[in-house]
């Protein structure tokens, strides 16, 4: 009744997980769904597994297992793509349902932490009264979609109403979220009612990247797309918080470094969320970078760091005026 495929070509040689299909396909029925295998991480791939197939089939797949797909026959479709499969991300979509009467398909997103198989949600990567943030970052996106689609031939109208709803509101809740390798999309409510939902530009995804949400990532978000501090008092791959002169919150990250203490990173200020490069050098525990616009340095800032705390001065290069630079890791 069905067969267990395993599908190299689809997993790049970067892949965490190796992934064998279970499919079944006949005039009323097509159906494929993912089982994870990893040698290196065995334990890991049969725990998100578990999770998958309990979720999704309401039934652990086992060797004596004659069945798998018996729950998922009232629809007539039933698929995946992935998002993310890598050292420390794991994510799909899950698409299923039928037509008939009108298009009725429902969408699911699962996302795990590829290192633990533990699954991993906005309350793991943000922090709670951060996540206002992100609504509102989501809402300005939808918002522009709804503008670029006035004029649309068939539902200008519709996005013309939406659009005038949008303009009541300053934050969006997002209905779906998946993790990538390199930041978030989600999914939140459209703009055309009923049948048409299909034909709706403005259902998503919207993409933000995690540096353009990094002042509103825990330290477990973080990790998952540029690792884990390799130690309790490292610098490198922290989530690093404070202020400059007192008065402007910021947060930034050192994202890389090399044997010969060149580092790279990004800051953001707080209220604006617009990620900026910081290139720079360590020393023993003296620490100089610089805020970068393209190739040219706009701050030179000079720290010292503790295992815990990054304190000095901040100078903007063009005025000349020097601040004060408090930080801590978090």
């Amino acid at each position: 009744m069905f067969a267990i495929l395993m599908l190299l070509c689809c997993v790049p040689v970067w892949a965490q997980f190796t992934i064998k299909e279970i499919r079944e396909s006949d005039d009323e029925f097509t159906c494929t769904f993912p089982v994870l295998q990893s040698a290196s991480q065995p334990e890991i791939a049969r725990k998100i597994n578990k999770i998958l197939q309990m979720k999704e089939l309401s039934l652990q797949i086992t060797p004596t297992t004659k069945d798998p797909l018996s729950n998922l026959r009232s629809e007539a479709t039933y698929t995946y793509n992935l998002a993310s499969n890598n050292g420390r991300v794991f994510s799909l979509e899950i698409m299923t349902g039928h037509n008939g009467a009108g298009s009725h398909f429902q969408f699911r997103n699962y996302s795990f932490d590829a290192r633990t198989g533990n699954p991993v949600n906005e309350n793991t990567v943000f922090y709670p009264a951060a996540q206002v943030n992100v609504r509102q970052a989501f809402y300005k996106l939808w918002k522009e979609s709804i503008k670029a689609h006035l004029k649309d031939d068939n539902f200008g109208e519709e996005y013309k109403r939406c659009l005038a709803e949008a303009e009541t509101m300053t934050e969006l809740p997002f209905d779906r979220m998946t993790i990538t390798d390199s930041g978030f999309n989600f999914w939140g409510r459209g703009c055309l009612d009923g049948a048409s939902w299909t034909a709706d530009a403005t259902i998503g995804p919207y993409t933000l990247s995690y540096d353009q949400l990094l002042a509103d990532l825990t330290p477990d978000g973080l990790s998952l797309f540029i690792g884990a501090a390799p130690s309790a008092v490292a610098m490198q791959q922290s989530l690093i918080k404070g202020k400059i002169d007192n008065k402007y919150p910021i947060t930034l990250t050192f994202t890389s470094s090399s044997d010969r203490g060149e580092l790279k990173g990004i800051i953001v200020y707080d209220k604006f969320n617009t990620p900026i490069t910081l290139t720079g050098t360590v020393t023993g525990n003296k620490v100089v970078f610089h805020e970068m616009n393209k190739d040219v340095a706009v701050s030179d800032i000079e720290c010292i760091w503790d295992g815990k705390n990054l304190n000095g001065t901040f100078k903007n290069v063009k005025s000349g005026k020097v601040m004060s630079f408090e930080a801590v890791k978090i």
